[in-house]
């Protein structure tokens, strides 16, 4: 079965030797300044209004519309009825731009911890981010499932609300293994539910976990080796150099 797009739909401006509700779908404006929408009884569904149809194939690609004065009936295949739509001038329409991520940073924070950052055109919606071990970017599902490009759990994952434009840093992703390489991956999903593009870091390496190293130190005892220089005098135990 051919699937129709049902968020994109062309306003024809004539359907001389059509026939409506087999050609096209009548349809009445509604208000000005409403969001481009075909209207399900009061549930909005954003639209894409068309300003080109070239190369594209109705009833797939797009639903043609025409708008009917003076009908009476919402959802009726009657004479007086037409099908509840609502769209803007040229090619208006309700929110159907993804948005923009750039310059994704990723650093260690010492050697179980990383910060993360991006940048982003739109102020609202919600962004997502994993830290895995392979630069391979996941889809925009698995970074929203907290998941790597192979569909396993990501190392570290999270979500954040997005409130405004431009750089959001000192994202902390923490629970990572010292001394491995890592790579961040983010995407943001607007307030109209459009899904960026996923964007990658350049990666990072945490630091390698710290040792302690102890001298046993016969007569002495244990001694904590470190970057002083040690010496022992016998009788004395063990001084600074």
């Amino acid at each position: 079965m051919a699937f129709i797009d049902g968020r994109r739909i062309y306003l024809l401006a004539s359907v001389s030797g059509l026939k409506e509700w087999t050609d096209y779908i009548p349809v009445a404006a509604g208000g000005a300044g409403r969001a481009s929408s075909f209207d399900y009884t009061g549930y909005e569904v954003p639209s894409e209004v068309l300003t080109s149809v070239a190369g594209l194939v109705a009833w797939r690609d797009y639903i043609p519309v025409y708008e009917v004065t003076g009908r009476t009936k919402p959802w009726s295949t009657d004479a007086a009825g037409y099908m509840p739509a609502d769209y803007g001038e040229g090619g208006g329409g309700g929110d159907v731009t993804a948005p923009t991520l750039s310059s994704p940073t990723d650093a260690a924070n010492g050697s179980t911890g990383g910060t993360l950052g991006v940048t982003t055109n739109e102020g609202n919606g919600t962004l997502y981010w994993v830290v895995t071990t392979s630069a391979t970017s996941p889809s925009a599902a698995q970074v929203q499932a907290g998941q790597t490009h192979t569909g396993a759990t990501a190392t570290a994952a999270g979500s954040q609300a997005v409130s405004g434009t431009g750089a959001i840093a000192g994202i902390a992703a923490t629970g990572l293994t010292a001394g491995t390489a890592y790579y961040a991956h983010f995407c943001q999903v607007d307030a109209a539910t459009n899904v960026s593009t996923v964007v990658s870091a350049d990666g990072f390496t945490t630091a390698a976990a710290s040792t302690t190293t102890f001298l046993l130190i016969p007569g002495v005892g244990i001694i904590e080796a470190n970057s002083t220089t040690a010496v022992l005098v016998p009788g004395a135990g063990i001084i600074a150099a």
